[in-house]
């Protein structure tokens, strides 16, 4: 039987033969039985495999669940919605315990001042110019009505053909 010498252990040339062990044994009959079961073992399941097709889509690149700058907006979100609430609730209460009207801001923070426009004394002005000319013009208007004048008289009227 041809084989060859390699580091010490023999390895045959033939593909039936089996590979010894390289590591010494003690009783080299039992071990070639040992060997010849798990070949058979082997060749048992590898004849027991069936064909099988795999229809599964390919594993792909998995890509990271949590996204923390997503987490970090929705909770900053959430605190402002939780204080936009809390404000809310205060003020409810603050008018189910007041005499039930809203107060604006000039009666519940004294420090508030509302801003004075600059021309604040043209704009009244002007408010009391046009107040004028519109009085006298209803007052025209009136004498008008007076003297007997009536838009409904105006009407044309048609001639009856014979």
């Amino acid at each position: 039987m041809p084989y060859s010498i390699k580091n010490g252990a023999k390895y045959h040339d033939t593909p039936h033969h089996s590979v010894p062990s390289p590591m010494p044994v003690v009783n080299k009959l039992i071990q070639a039985k040992l060997l010849a079961r798990q070949k058979r073992i082997e060749k048992k399941n590898v004849k027991a495999v069936r064909p099988v097709i795999d229809n599964a889509p390919p594993a792909g690149y998995h890509a990271p669940q949590f996204n923390a700058k997503r987490a970090a907006m929705q909770q900053d979100r959430a605190y402002e919605i939780e204080k936009a609430n809390t404000h809310l609730v205060d003020r409810m209460v603050n008018i189910a315990q007041s005499s039930g009207t809203i107060d604006s801001r000039l009666t519940i923070d004294p420090t508030f001042h509302v801003p004075v426009s600059m021309n604040i004394r043209k704009r009244v002005e002007e408010i009391e110019r046009i107040d004028r000319e519109n009085y006298l013009f209803k007052q025209r208007i009136k004498q008008a009505k007076g003297m007997g004048y009536d838009h409904g008289s105006k009407k044309k009227k048609k001639k009856k053909k014979p």
